[in-house]
Protein backbone atom coordinates (compact mmCIF):
# COMPACT_ATOMS: atom_id res chain seq x y z
CA UNK A 1 0.00 0.00 0.00
CA UNK A 2 0.99 3.21 -0.99
CA UNK A 3 1.35 5.86 1.43
CA UNK A 4 0.79 8.92 -0.98
CA UNK A 5 -2.53 7.46 -1.63
CA UNK A 6 -5.15 10.23 -0.59
CA UNK A 7 -8.62 10.92 -0.88
CA UNK A 8 -7.66 14.55 -1.28
CA UNK A 9 -6.60 16.45 -4.32
CA UNK A 10 -3.11 17.33 -4.86
CA UNK A 11 -3.47 20.87 -5.12
CA UNK A 12 -4.27 23.18 -1.82
CA UNK A 13 -8.12 23.32 -1.66
CA UNK A 14 -8.69 27.00 -2.47
CA UNK A 15 -10.89 28.94 0.01
CA UNK A 16 -10.68 26.49 2.50
CA UNK A 17 -8.32 29.10 5.22
CA UNK A 18 -11.08 31.50 4.08
CA UNK A 19 -13.81 29.54 5.48
CA UNK A 20 -11.97 28.89 8.80
CA UNK A 21 -10.90 32.80 9.24
CA UNK A 22 -14.51 33.41 8.81
CA UNK A 23 -15.91 30.70 11.50
CA UNK A 24 -13.14 32.45 13.93
CA UNK A 25 -14.77 35.90 12.83
CA UNK A 26 -18.50 35.12 13.11
CA UNK A 27 -18.42 33.02 16.29
CA UNK A 28 -16.53 36.14 17.77
CA UNK A 29 -19.23 38.39 16.29
CA UNK A 30 -21.90 36.55 18.13
CA UNK A 31 -19.76 35.83 21.77
CA UNK A 32 -18.92 39.66 21.04
CA UNK A 33 -22.70 40.17 20.82
CA UNK A 34 -23.94 37.70 23.50
CA UNK A 35 -21.50 38.85 25.99
CA UNK A 36 -22.57 42.76 25.80
CA UNK A 37 -26.08 41.85 25.67
CA UNK A 38 -25.66 39.32 28.59
CA UNK A 39 -23.75 42.59 30.41
CA UNK A 40 -25.96 45.75 29.93
CA UNK A 41 -29.34 44.30 29.27
CA UNK A 42 -29.23 40.97 31.82
CA UNK A 43 -31.77 41.15 34.66
CA UNK A 44 -31.48 37.78 36.58
CA UNK A 45 -29.50 34.87 38.32
CA UNK A 46 -29.89 33.27 35.18
CA UNK A 47 -29.11 35.99 32.90
CA UNK A 48 -25.83 36.50 34.77
CA UNK A 49 -24.98 32.84 34.37
CA UNK A 50 -25.58 32.77 30.61
CA UNK A 51 -22.69 36.49 31.08
CA UNK A 52 -20.72 33.82 32.72
CA UNK A 53 -20.97 31.91 30.32
CA UNK A 54 -20.27 34.11 27.40
CA UNK A 55 -16.89 35.38 29.33
CA UNK A 56 -15.61 31.77 29.74
CA UNK A 57 -16.41 31.34 26.00
CA UNK A 58 -14.41 34.87 25.39
CA UNK A 59 -11.65 33.69 27.55
CA UNK A 60 -11.01 30.21 25.40
CA UNK A 61 -11.43 32.22 22.41
CA UNK A 62 -8.36 34.23 23.86
CA UNK A 63 -6.74 31.65 24.56
CA UNK A 64 -6.70 29.61 21.49
CA UNK A 65 -7.80 32.06 18.27
CA UNK A 66 -5.24 34.59 17.94
CA UNK A 67 -2.25 32.03 18.26
CA UNK A 68 -4.29 29.69 15.89
CA UNK A 69 -4.92 32.55 13.42
CA UNK A 70 -1.16 33.54 13.30
CA UNK A 71 0.03 30.20 13.15
CA UNK A 72 -1.89 29.41 10.00
CA UNK A 73 -0.46 32.65 8.63
CA UNK A 74 2.73 32.00 9.05
CA UNK A 75 1.91 28.49 7.73
CA UNK A 76 3.74 26.78 11.07
CA UNK A 77 3.98 23.32 11.52
CA UNK A 78 3.63 23.92 15.52
CA UNK A 79 1.13 21.83 17.07
CA UNK A 80 -0.27 24.13 18.91
CA UNK A 81 -3.48 24.63 16.32
CA UNK A 82 -2.92 20.91 15.38
CA UNK A 83 -6.53 19.69 14.21
CA UNK A 84 -7.35 17.43 17.43
CA UNK A 85 -6.62 20.80 19.07
CA UNK A 86 -9.09 22.66 17.26
CA UNK A 87 -11.83 20.01 17.74
CA UNK A 88 -10.78 19.82 21.58
CA UNK A 89 -11.45 23.96 21.10
CA UNK A 90 -14.47 23.59 19.59
CA UNK A 91 -16.25 21.03 21.40
CA UNK A 92 -15.24 23.15 24.70
CA UNK A 93 -17.41 25.95 22.93
CA UNK A 94 -20.30 24.30 21.83
CA UNK A 95 -20.66 22.75 25.58
CA UNK A 96 -20.48 26.67 26.66
CA UNK A 97 -22.96 27.51 24.18
CA UNK A 98 -25.11 24.38 24.58
CA UNK A 99 -25.55 25.08 28.52
CA UNK A 100 -26.26 28.94 27.76
CA UNK A 101 -28.65 27.56 25.12
CA UNK A 102 -30.37 25.42 28.06
CA UNK A 103 -30.21 28.33 30.58
CA UNK A 104 -31.59 30.80 28.30
CA UNK A 105 -34.65 28.40 27.94
CA UNK A 106 -34.87 27.87 31.48
CA UNK A 107 -35.14 31.54 31.93
CA UNK A 108 -37.82 31.89 29.23
CA UNK A 109 -39.45 29.36 30.93
CA UNK A 110 -39.41 31.12 34.62
CA UNK A 111 -41.75 34.02 33.28
CA UNK A 112 -39.42 36.10 34.66
CA UNK A 113 -41.16 39.12 32.52
CA UNK A 114 -44.35 38.54 33.90
CA UNK A 115 -44.59 41.55 36.40
CA UNK A 116 -48.31 41.95 37.44
CA UNK A 117 -46.87 45.59 39.44
CA UNK A 118 -45.78 47.00 35.84
CA UNK A 119 -49.20 46.97 34.21
CA UNK A 120 -47.38 47.22 31.15
CA UNK A 121 -47.69 45.30 28.19
CA UNK A 122 -44.67 46.93 26.09
CA UNK A 123 -42.29 46.09 29.03
CA UNK A 124 -43.58 42.40 28.85
CA UNK A 125 -42.88 41.77 24.96
CA UNK A 126 -39.52 43.58 25.67
CA UNK A 127 -38.98 41.38 27.97
CA UNK A 128 -39.50 38.18 26.00
CA UNK A 129 -38.24 39.73 22.76
CA UNK A 130 -34.86 39.89 24.94
CA UNK A 131 -35.18 36.72 26.48
CA UNK A 132 -35.59 35.10 22.29
CA UNK A 133 -32.82 37.04 21.27
CA UNK A 134 -30.46 35.72 23.92
CA UNK A 135 -31.21 31.85 22.83
CA UNK A 136 -31.44 32.93 19.12
CA UNK A 137 -27.65 34.14 19.93
CA UNK A 138 -26.73 31.07 21.78
CA UNK A 139 -28.38 28.77 19.21
CA UNK A 140 -26.48 30.37 16.63
CA UNK A 141 -22.76 30.15 18.02
CA UNK A 142 -23.73 26.72 19.04
CA UNK A 143 -24.33 25.84 15.74
CA UNK A 144 -21.92 27.36 14.27
CA UNK A 145 -19.67 25.47 16.86
CA UNK A 146 -20.86 22.01 16.01
CA UNK A 147 -20.38 22.79 11.83
CA UNK A 148 -17.02 23.74 12.91
CA UNK A 149 -16.32 20.36 14.79
CA UNK A 150 -18.17 18.44 12.01
CA UNK A 151 -16.15 19.81 9.52
CA UNK A 152 -12.51 19.04 11.04
CA UNK A 153 -13.83 15.92 12.43
CA UNK A 154 -14.57 15.10 8.47
CA UNK A 155 -11.77 15.90 7.28
CA UNK A 156 -9.59 13.70 9.38
CA UNK A 157 -11.65 10.79 8.86
CA UNK A 158 -11.45 11.04 5.19
CA UNK A 159 -7.61 11.47 5.10
CA UNK A 160 -6.60 8.40 3.60
CA UNK A 161 -2.62 9.19 3.83
CA UNK A 162 -1.87 8.98 7.03
CA UNK A 163 -3.60 6.92 10.56
CA UNK A 164 -6.28 9.17 12.04
CA UNK A 165 -4.18 9.73 15.00
CA UNK A 166 -1.09 11.17 13.19
CA UNK A 167 -4.25 12.73 11.15
CA UNK A 168 -5.31 14.52 14.29
CA UNK A 169 -1.74 16.14 15.10
CA UNK A 170 -1.55 17.99 11.68
CA UNK A 171 -2.26 21.61 11.88
CA UNK A 172 -5.55 22.61 11.31
CA UNK A 173 -4.78 25.15 8.56
CA UNK A 174 -2.91 22.56 6.79
CA UNK A 175 -5.45 19.68 6.84
CA UNK A 176 -8.29 22.04 5.64
CA UNK A 177 -6.33 23.00 2.61
CA UNK A 178 -5.95 19.46 1.83
CA UNK A 179 -2.05 19.68 2.99
CA UNK A 180 -2.70 17.04 5.17
CA UNK A 181 0.14 14.32 3.97
CA UNK A 182 3.16 14.44 6.74
CA UNK A 183 6.02 14.00 4.76
CA UNK A 184 7.85 12.68 7.31
CA UNK A 185 5.49 10.51 8.51
CA UNK A 186 5.38 9.07 4.82
CA UNK A 187 9.27 8.92 4.60
CA UNK A 188 9.19 6.99 7.89
CA UNK A 189 6.46 4.45 6.66
CA UNK A 190 8.57 3.90 3.67
CA UNK A 191 11.81 3.23 5.51
CA UNK A 192 9.50 0.04 7.53
CA UNK A 193 8.58 -1.37 3.88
Amino acid sequence: MSHADTSYPSQPIAGASVARYMLFTFTFIFFVLAFLLSFFIGVSVLSFISFCLAASSGFLMLVYAPAAIFLSVRDSGSRFDQAGGEVAYTVLQALVWLVASIFSLIDIGADLCDDSDSGSASRHRICRARQAGFFIIYLINLLMYIGWTAWIVVLVHRNQSMPRKETYKIPTHRLIRGLSTSSAYVEMMDGQA
